[in-house]
């Protein structure tokens, strides 16, 4: 029978070299993985970390594991209560206690392993927020809110997790610039921020929606059942509703000349599918080459990119977009490269893809489509074949998680977040980064309006643990 990528309904005929990659990921997959991702969520093991710690006390509050060293070198975990587990085999699940220096309901305690619905199913990063959807399918936000983007009914920023209001069970979820969008358990679709409400509001005319994505002021749907398209809605400037015109629209409009699609995955001004044959399509702004067609020249309707059995996974971000080769699992950037989000070395606009230097990725580990890659305003983020993390781009207020403010053209391995307990999900927006690591989420970078999620608007150049129980 023919073999078909993780979570994709159909594919032509494989070349050789992606059948045999696929032959032996699906031989690693059986040996360990399946075992890893039936755990992941009923124990959290550590992750390595960086060199380095701060308060020699055990129970200190903390918002990083590089805070849970003790003096006689017993490395922790930072907890999402704020404060530091350390290895415990009499604790069942975790097997990790709470420090004697943390509050009294708490000192001393074994951690509890986290329930079903804590865990963490999905991310997504907006311009300066995040939101993400729990197992039981509830959704969670925190960050800037003056446009409502959190889903609470208010407009007051959040440096923790606010539950959003009135949305009921969600399946997908994309966030925005400034607005945040859900597909409901009944395949329609709500949003909330910017032109739309403090509170979920339905959008009109889908019933039938997957996967989304949200880029400045649009938002794009997958839709249908046996078959699957794309319809777009919000501003339209640049062609980014892929309708062959450049009218915004308020109600979802259907994108011209896509075959049946996989997913969906949007930049500031352009966005892009990855069609179910494992080809790319991107349309909309093209200034600095994001669409990957050897021009400069914005689109109103999709081009293509590559052909079929040539990509397993695409994600546009900012005014670039990076794609993953199915022939030999490598990544390829291209369009704006001003602070080295192309990874390619330069910081040359590409108006054609490049070969990120270094990076091969694995995006079969992981269930569901874009778990690989994250692409931000001006960084990006991969999931090695190892499971680790690397970044490359813009690096102000830390967002690659090296340790440094400083700028790279190239992949850095983020700190803290390595091996094994990486799980899932990378989400990058404007400054920050997201991932979930053992069905928890983890932030790095800026700081300001509480976008990290850890209960301060302090920025990290390394991962703190997002307080979401």
């Amino acid at each position: 029978p023919r073999l078909v990528p993780w979570g994709r309904r159909g594919r032509s005929t494989l070349s050789m070299r992606s059948f045999v990659n696929i032959l032996l990921l699906e031989i690693r997959r059986s040996s360990g993985a399946l075992l890893r991702r039936i755990s992941f969520c009923s124990a959290i093991a550590a992750p390595l970390l960086a060199a380095g710690c701060v308060p020699p006390s055990a129970g200190f509050g903390c918002n990083s594991n590089e805070q849970c060293l003790t003096q006689e070198g017993q490395q922790g975990i930072c907890e999402v209560t704020g404060y530091c587990g350390f290895p415990d085999g009499a604790c069942e699940g975790t097997g990790r206690r709470h420090g004697a220096a943390a509050p009294a309901d708490l000192a001393s305690q074994c951690v509890p392993a986290p329930a079903g619905a804590g865990c963490v199913a999905q991310l997504s990063a907006g311009g300066r927020h995040t939101c993400a959807v729990k197992k039981d399918g509830s959704v969670w936000c925190w960050g800037d809110n003056i446009f409502g983007q959190l889903g609470d009914g208010t407009n007051v920023e959040s440096s923790t997790p606010v539950q959003v209001t009135g949305l009921g069970t969600a399946t997908a979820l994309a966030a925005g610039e400034t607005h945040t969008c859900a597909t409901r358990s009944d395949h329609t679709v709500a949003c909330w921020g910017l032109t739309n409400s403090s509170v979920p509001v339905p959008v009109t005319g889908i019933t039938d929606a997957g996967f989304l994505a949200a880029g400045r002021l649009h938002t794009c749907a997958t839709t249908g059942t046996v078959t699957t398209s794309v319809s777009c809605w919000g501003w339209n400037d640049s062609g980014q509703l892929g309708n062959g015109t450049t009218t915004d629209s308020s109600t979802p409009v259907p994108v011209s000349g896509l075959p049946d699609v996989f997913t969906v995955t949007a930049g500031y001004q352009h966005t892009c599918a990855e069609g179910d044959d494992g080809s790319a399509y991107c349309w909309g702004e093209n200034g600095n080459g994001a669409l990957g067609d050897g021009t400069t020249t914005s689109s109103a309707t999709p081009v293509v990119v590559f052909g079929a059995d040539m990509v397993d996974e695409v994600a546009a971000g900012g005014y670039s977009t990076c794609a993953v080769m199915s022939a030999d699992l490598t990544v390829r950037c291209w369009g704006s490269n001003t602070s080295g989000q192309l990874g390619d070395g330069t910081t040359t606009d590409r108006s054609t893809p490049v070969v990120v230097t270094g990076l091969t990725v694995d995006p079969f580990l992981s269930s569901g489509p874009r778990r690989a890659l994250a692409t931000g305003a001006g960084h990006a983020c991969a999931r090695r074949t190892d499971l680790s993390l690397a970044c490359w781009g813009e690096n102000g207020d830390g967002r690659l998680g090296d340790g440094t403010t400083t700028d790279r053209t190239t992949p850095v391995a983020v700190l803290g977040v390595t091996g094994g307990p990486l799980r899932g999900a990378a989400a990058a927006g404007i400054g920050h980064t997201t991932v979930i690591e053992a069905g928890r989420p983890r932030s790095w970078g800026a700081g300001a309006y509480g976008r990290l999620g850890n209960g301060t608007s302090l920025s990290s150049t390394r991962p703190v643990a997002v307080r979401l129980t």
